[in-house]
């Protein structure tokens, strides 16, 4: 099945329910053409680590988070429910097919939601983050990872793949991005849980300023900085009371301008000018690719041809000689002309970070291989013009590397930066907490 993310399976063994460009959908394993399931709601999260599918033990009732909620999906028919947030670090269900223990927002606790009442229960507080819960078929045993991430931002030079740390220590730093000068870059910063900043730091002296702040004690957040090509300003993504936006800000920071709302998971890149932007969003459920002019109320203009497919962390690149825009796509890397009239395949290879070299010719990527062979991390050079590809070299991540973001390559092309994530989880399993108790049709006559 194409384009197939956060999969689950029906108890009787043939369906298979799964998210595609923000939907929900049901097909056969045994072939045939898959259907959308209509009641399901919109804004699947298709992230592998994030997305949620799980079918109650009777195959009755399915969990979905869509649009960071948790919903509870009648199957194969019926009205949904919306429970709030919850679901997008995991869940699973209880035995009773009533019951789902679920991860605390920002996973810091573990809690038993009923999704019958909507009533939920804290089993195991704590602080550190706790992921993907799975409960014991008897309904006696919780298992789960725990554990602390760290993204760190690393320099990484071109061709040989050599690393140098540029911001580690705890907490999360991710998603540099190179300053024109070459002196200095962006990056966003975590102060609480995972509320970000964005902050410009010199390369040379280490020396910090936080151009874009949030409130203390909101959920806002400022991530994914992008500097303008004369370095006089930077788009990012801005978190707020349950919007996201594309939104520009000067150099100096302070007061920013939105200019445009973005409803999933989005990337963009300046054109080479300065006078266009390109993003992502989802119109009807399926993902765009547009561009516009980097005003307010400006009128985004569809790039038809493309068919992104962008998922958290991912990047889109806008050639340096303003030929080609390339962009994430369900069967590798493609790229399509900024008046949009063509597109075409870069490489079937799904680079997880990558950026155009200074003349345009390449796109240098990186590749996570699971073949044992070689090194996990791979760098590699692909010819713009052929498709012709050619490793570079292995790079020498931590062995706790779990993901990738940003790709930015420095003025004198010899070196980029882009973040890590080292997730040093440990499997825990939870006992002796007391199971919810299953009501049954005599229990509520009972009452009554």
């Amino acid at each position: 099945m194409e384009k197939a993310a956060a999969p689950a399976l029906h108890p009787d063994g043939r369906t298979l329910v799964f998210a595609r460009d923000g939907n929900t959908w049901v097909g056969s394993l045994r072939g045939g053409t898959p259907r959308k399931l209509e009641q399901a709601p919109r804004g699947v999260t298709t992230n592998a680590a994030f997305g949620l599918m799980k079918f109650s033990p009777d195959g009755s009732r399915l969990a979905v988070v869509a649009a960071g909620k948790l919903w509870i999906v009648p199957f194969p028919s019926g009205t949904p429910r919306n429970l709030g947030p919850g679901g997008a670090y995991g869940a699973s269900w209880f035995p009773d097919n009533r019951h789902l223990v679920i991860v605390g927002e920002n996973a810091p606790f573990l809690a038993i939601l009923d999704t019958t009442d909507g009533s939920r229960r804290v089993i195991y507080p704590g602080t550190d983050p706790r992921i993907h819960p799975s409960v014991s078929p008897d309904g006696k045993r919780i298992a789960f990872s725990g554990g602390v991430v760290e993204w760190d931002v690393l320099e990484i030079s071109l061709p040989d793949g050599r690393v140098h740390t540029m911001v580690e220590g705890g907490g999360i730093a991710l998603e540099p991005e190179w300053a024109p000068a070459g002196t200095h870059y962006l990056f966003s910063r975590a102060v609480t849980g995972d509320d970000l900043v964005i902050e410009d730091r010199s390369a040379t002296e280490g020396f910090s300023r936080r151009v874009v702040d949030e409130p203390v004690g909101t959920d806002d957040s400022a991530a994914m900085p992008r500097w303008a090509p004369d370095g006089t300003r930077f788009l990012f993504v801005q978190h707020a009371a349950g919007r996201q936006q594309l939104a520009i800000s000067s150099a100096s920071g302070g007061a920013f301008t939105p200019l445009a709302e973005l409803n999933s998971e989005a990337a963009h890149a300046w054109s080479p000018d300065g006078q266009w932007v390109a993003f992502t969003r989802v119109e009807g459920g399926k993902q765009q690719l547009v561009k516009m002019r980097p005003l307010a109320n400006a009128t985004p203009m569809v790039l038809a041809n493309a068919a992104p497919a962008v998922t958290t962390r991912s990047m889109i690149q806008w050639s340096p000689v303003g030929d080609w825009i390339a962009y994430p796509s369900a069967n590798g890397t493609y790229m399509i002309s900024p008046d949009g009239s063509t597109a075409r395949k870069l490489t079937a290879r799904k680079l997880l970070a990558f950026a155009f070299s200074k003349d345009g010719a390449q796109v240098y990527g990186i590749l996570r291989s699971t073949a044992g062979e070689g090194g996990q991390w791979r760098l590699y050079a692909i010819d713009v013009k052929t498709g012709v590809d050619k490793m570079l070299a292995s790079v020498d991540l931590p062995s706790s590397a779990n993901a990738i973001a940003g790709f930015s390559l420095h003025p004198d092309g010899k070196r980029f930066l882009t973040s890590i994530a080292k997730w040093p989880y440990d499997i825990w399993m939870l006992e002796g907490f007391d199971q919810p108790k299953q009501t049954t049709w005599l229990d509520r006559l009972m009452r009554r």
